[in-house]
């Protein structure tokens, strides 16, 4: 089982090339409807830290796991697919160097899941995970920052002929919790499945002391400044007017994670900043203000109104007095 290198490298994955007995022909069972195809995918990783400017931009990254590759989840999308979402593959556990270049290159096992009608999918998330269950390389998508880094970011067209078995590589970057949504994932879909919403609403009040509705940009991290990992980033509510003219938005939500096993409820783990924002029409550019904070568990739940209602953090920009319209 191959070591991976103590650097958090990115890491890519190079085409397959079948010396001898090929995977296709040891992992894939034979397939029977002349119409299905059998799916599967496969990984060789590469160190590409000899790169100069890819050094620069590692600097101060943890290393990468040494952890083997146990599973990977993948969401597959196309008419053909019925399966769950997402679908869990094992991962061989015995790599093998099948392009001669002194790498183990790791593949997963056959799924009848993956035994699918000929036709044209598209694989839309690919994550990888070792045994205890820890994310541990990840594909990038189209768009995100570490798309860059790959050749071909996720999405991935697939083409499944009649009577094949097709291998698909997928290029993956290893994973830094702190870099969560620059892989152009939500932090949810990577590392919880338990949310709690959180919503902002924002008045502002110009220096004649009138108030208005404002429109504002939010960031949050996970964490207790803005070095934290990024959750969301410039998230604003969508400016409407009624048919009388009157300006409004509607309060703007989050889903927030649960704070970290060992972190108290009362504990800080979140913090934001709320920036106001111009509305033409409304109060024109008003000055630069931002406002900030960090929410702990008991701050999230002291906003809920009953089982199925969530009540808002009401942002001030500029109003002194402590009560204000809503």
């Amino acid at each position: 089982m191959k070591k991976f290198k103590n650097y958090l490298a990115l890491v890519v994955v190079a085409a397959l090339v079948m010396t001898g007995c090929s995977i296709e022909e040891t992992s894939s069972p034979e397939i029977q409807d002349e119409n299905m195809a059998s799916l599967s995918f496969g990984a060789v990783l590469n160190d590409l830290i000899n790169d100069s400017q890819q050094r620069a931009h590692l600097s101060g990254f943890p290393e990468c796991s040494d952890a083997a590759p146990a599973y990977v989840e993948v969401i597959i999308t196309g008419a053909g697919y019925d399966g769950p979402d997402p679908l869990i593959i094992e991962v061989s556990d015995t790599p093998g160097d099948y392009d001669d270049d002194g790498e183990a290159e790791y593949f997963t096992l056959e799924s009848d899941e993956l035994e699918l009608p000929a036709g044209s999918y598209m694989l839309e998330d690919f994550v990888v995970y070792d045994d205890d269950d820890n994310l541990i390389w990840i594909a990038p998508k189209d768009g995100s920052a570490m798309a860059n880094y790959v050749d071909d970011a996720l999405p991935t067209a697939i083409t499944l002929n009649a009577g094949t078995k097709k291998y698909v590589d997928v290029e993956v970057l290893c994973y830094d919790k702190r870099m969560v949504n620059e892989y152009g994932y939500l932090f949810f879909e990577l590392e919880t499945n338990i949310a709690l919403d959180f919503c902002f609403f924002a008045n502002y009040c110009d220096e004649n002391g009138r108030h208005f509705t404002a429109m504002y940009s939010v960031n949050i991290w996970y964490g207790t400044d803005d070095t934290g990992a990024v959750l969301y980033s410039g998230v604003s509510p969508t400016p409407q007017q009624t048919n009388g003219g009157e300006y409004f938005t509607e309060p703007l939500c989050f889903a927030l994670p649960m704070p970290a096993e060992g972190v108290d409820d009362d504990e800080d783990y979140l913090y934001y900043e709320v920036t106001l924002m111009p509305w033409a029409g409304n109060y024109g550019t008003p000055p630069t203000i931002v406002e900030s904070g960090m929410l702990s568990l008991d701050d999230i739940e002291d906003n809920f109104d009953g089982e199925d209602d969530v009540d808002y953090e009401h942002i001030k920009f500029g109003c002194e007095s402590e009560v204000q319209p809503r």
